[in-house]
């Protein structure tokens, strides 16, 4: 069965899957169930999420959360899921079993990313919500950029202005879930790439990539870096280096000439010193003071 897609309102859609839809077959992205508890695993989690490989097409995993250990759970499901696959977090009733709390929800979202994963959505139907919880605020859900996947199935099907994407909570939903009738298929504003957006950053956005860490110039080495005659070397270099970072327009090729001299003396008179235009223990430490104070 292909997944239905409708351009004209705006949205893609996905299917999830259980156990129940054995060994599927998807045609386009595709959420998979992976875990529940401490002990169940899909047994076609994995079938599902190579295929899915194969054909290059999205592929995201969800946890079932029970009441009671969301630390073990989430080390559970981060054994089954790994950390490169963006996890949802599937949280309603089940019979017979207590039901999970919002403490426990957050408490595992915590615990999975201080291990390495990445859980960025939370399936928390508005019914479970208001009849289950009472109503609570999901506050601690948009501090950790969650993004919400609601629950609603209307006799007219999908919408663009739905009931699914009504807020509650204090959440705006991001992902709707209208039926249930064949698969359990998940509506989602925008195209392909909102869709990744969502999955891997749910309601953040991508974050910057990481800042190189800042250079800390060591102590001075013990020599006094002067010329006549050049020096070189890799100190040389060092503070070739620091005195670049505080603006001086010279190579940093190891060799102390006249220029690395010049911008000594230039470096020496902001910092008060001597503009004798030798890198002494002085020079070197108020340089290399001046470099840790760079933002």
């Amino acid at each position: 069965m292909v997944m239905p897609v409708a351009t004209d309102l705006q949205r893609i859609t996905y299917h999830d899957v259980a156990s129940y839809q054995g060994a599927y077959n998807p045609t386009g992205p595709v959420m998979a169930k992976a875990t529940e508890g401490t002990r169940y695993t899909n047994p076609y989690f994995r079938g599902v999420r190579d295929r899915a490989a194969a054909r290059s097409h999205p592929f995201s995993a969800y946890h079932w959360l029970r009441h009671l250990e969301p630390k073990a759970q989430a080390l559970y499901a981060l054994s089954v899921v790994g950390k490169s696959i963006p996890l949802m977090m599937d949280v309603e009733s089940a019979p017979n079993l207590p039901d999970p709390t919002l403490a426990d929800l957050v408490e595992f979202i915590d615990e999975y990313r201080r291990l390495g994963g990445l859980v960025t959505m939370a399936y928390i139907p508005q019914w479970f919500w208001s009849g289950h919880w009472k109503s609570p605020s999901l506050k601690p859900l948009v501090d950790r950029h969650i993004a919400l996947v609601s629950s609603n199935y209307p006799s007219n099907g999908y919408t663009q202005n739905g009931p699914g994407w009504k807020a509650y909570g204090g959440m705006t939903p991001l992902i709707w879930q209208y039926t249930s009738t064949p698969l359990d298929t998940n509506a989602i504003k925008g195209g392909l790439v909102d869709l990744k957006r969502i999955w891997w950053f749910g309601s953040g956005t991508a974050p910057p990539p990481p800042k190189p860490p800042k250079w800390a110039m060591p102590a001075w080495p013990g020599r006094i870096l002067t010329q006549p005659p050049q020096m070189s070397g890799k100190d040389v270099q060092t503070w070739q280096h620091g005195a670049i970072l505080l603006g001086q327009k010279i190579a940093e090729d190891g060799d102390y000439g006249p220029k690395s001299e010049t911008a000594c003396k230039v470096l020496q008179k902001r910092f008060g010193l001597v503009q004798d235009g030798d890198v002494g223990p002085k020079t070197w430490a108020a340089t290399r003071a001046a470099v840790a104070k760079l933002p």
